[in-house]
């Protein structure tokens, strides 16, 4: 049980959160703000309405100034109606956009868009991450920071993809001593002024900052704590409170760092809300004292849990129920039908289709962690798979939100291309 003050400092927080949410106005809603920096970030506004196996339709987002679209040498002009190349390859194309003002280009974007039966993957779990933040962003959008993670060890990355969510970020992957040659080759083309590193350096090791500063980016730091958990409540200290007056969060993700697949589903959604994800000890049947502190003192509406009882325990639950906040829970019987559960939650609150699903094996988390960064990217969902064949619960949801096309992360020894096409 915990004590009295603790359980009444809980309670307190919360009524100072009701009362004063009535006088301070509110800021705008994580996920709409997120997107509309995304959308700006990702071309000026563009984003991709819809793809079919050989055409793109492009939107602009607003009326305004005219804008012209470069596409495989074919040229667009609009005026804010929406844009459609046909004919197109499958796999990844560049679109080059030029806002006007009168008759001249006033600014000009680059902007990644999937075609079809698209796949992004390298040689291995480094190149394939460094590919995917090379197609998660536009030419007219410079990381300011470089998130580094282990793409050998899964506990202090998973909270990764929430902080690296920020349009003005990336996510690339190392192995402890060795940055590779495609993230390296991904931190200069980006030209990113700083990494940090996400971590102890059991996990990731100095000598990284050493190669990092050999690229010339000079700062280069830490996040880390004393485990795992502590390393995500480090992370959620670098994304800071979205409510600096309150130095509270709104919206906060829960799940078990004892295994990977409830987190990197999180991730997406996470990112897009951007609330921070919490890693807790699931099989427990309370959580930690300071863990404790941290979501009782400081989430003001919503903890949202991904996995069922098994991975964030019953116990652990009702803690987080008795803090005086929304808890909302998505499980389900197995990783990929927790996956479809917040997949199918997040197509109730917006509705319609959804141009890409961006697909990554749930039998490993390194491809899901970083493949987060492009559906956030391109404002799609990330699915997981078998690597022969998509689970069923999995291909409901993708085929309720009329998905245009499908992207596999990985090579084919990761995903076969008879996941397009077969149910299991």
């Amino acid at each position: 049980m915990r004590s009295p003050s603790r359980r009444s400092a809980a309670f307190l927080v919360a009524v100072a959160a009701m009362v004063l949410g009535g006088l301070v106005a509110p800021a705008p809603a994580p996920a709409a703000t997120a997107q509309a920096d995304r959308r700006i970030c990702y071309g000026m506004g563009t984003y991709v309405e819809a793809v079919s196996a050989s055409s793109v339709t492009l939107q602009p987002g607003s009326a305004g100034y005219p804008r012209e679209y470069e596409l495989d040498g074919i040229v667009q002009r609009s005026a804010g109606e929406p844009v459609v190349f046909d004919g197109l390859t499958s796999g990844e194309h560049r679109v080059t956009v030029r806002l006007f003002q009168g008759a001249t280009v006033s600014a000009t974007a680059d902007v990644p868009v999937m075609v079809g039966d698209a796949r992004v993957g390298g040689v291995d779990r480094f190149s394939t991450a460094a590919q995917i933040a090379s197609a998660s962003r536009g030419a007219d959008c410079t990381p300011a920071t470089a998130y580094i993670a282990s793409g050998t060890s899964f506990p202090d990355a998973l909270s990764a993809a929430a902080v690296a969510g920020n349009p003005r970020s990336m996510l690339l992957l190392s192995d402890r001593d060795r940055l590779s040659a495609s993230a390296a080759e991904q931190l200069v083309a980006a030209d990113v002024q700083r990494v940090r590193l996400i971590g102890g350096p059991d996990r990731l090791s100095d000598a990284l900052c050493e190669q990092v500063r050999a690229l010339g980016i000079t700062e280069c730091t830490r996040i880390a704590g004393a485990n795992r958990y502590a390393t995500s409540m480090a992370v959620a200290e670098e994304m800071g409170p979205p409510d600096r007056m309150r130095s509270t969060w709104r919206h906060v993700v829960v799940v078990t760092g004892e295994n990977y697949p409830d987190a990197v589903t999180a991730g997406t959604w996470a990112a897009t809300q951007g609330a921070p994800i919490i890693l807790v000890p699931g099989s427990a049947s309370r959580l930690p004292d300071d863990l404790y502190d941290l979501l009782a003192q400081g989430v003001t509406e919503q903890i949202t849990i991904v996995g069922g009882a098994p991975s964030v325990s019953a116990g652990i639950e009702a803690e987080l129920r008795a803090m005086h906040v929304r808890v909302q829970r998505f499980a389900g019987a197995d990783r990929y039908a927790t996956n479809a559960a917040l997949n199918a939650h997040i197509a109730t609150i917006s509705p319609g289709s959804s141009p890409y699903a961006v697909v990554a094996t749930g039998r490993n988390f390194p491809d899901a962690l970083t493949g987060s960064m492009l559906a956030v990217a391109s404002g799609s969902s990330l699915v997981l798979s078998e690597p022969t064949c998509m689970p069923a619960s999995v291909r409901a949801v993708v085929e309720r939100r009329s998905v245009g096309a499908l992207v596999l992360l990985g090579g084919p020894q990761t995903l076969s291309e008879s996941v397009r096409t077969t149910t299991c």
